[in-house]
């Protein structure tokens, strides 16, 4: 997941993310993996970018900031949606000013 920029999360190989996290675990799902891993980094990035994070018991966690709403830990799902939400995402990235940022050492 390192490179400066992959927080516009084009060209992010999840299936490939998922299966280093979860080499030798027979049962475990890597997309599911993939998104929990990705969504941690993507959470930072944004609350270091000033969103707030808003998590309440039996609702998605998410952030807010600058007119938008990002659930994290669903992103992959969100983006493979709608043709259109994947130029929305990296205009937002742009404007958090998160476009460089590198998901895979962040910390």
């Amino acid at each position: 997941m390192a490179g400066p920029g992959n927080a516009l999360l084009s060209g992010l190989d999840w299936k490939v993310i998922g299966r280093r996290l979860i080499a030798g675990q027979a049962n475990a799902d890597p997309l599911r993996a993939a998104d929990s891993v990705v969504g941690v980094a993507l959470a930072v990035a944004l609350a270091r970018a000033g969103f707030a994070v808003l998590s309440t018991p039996g609702v998605n966690a998410a952030l807010v900031g600058l007119g938008a709403r990002v659930e994290p830990f669903g992103i992959r799902e969100h983006l493979a949606t709608r043709p259109e939400a994947a130029e929305a995402w990296q205009a937002l990235c742009a404007r958090a000013g998160i476009t460089d940022v590198d998901l895979g050492s962040i910390g």
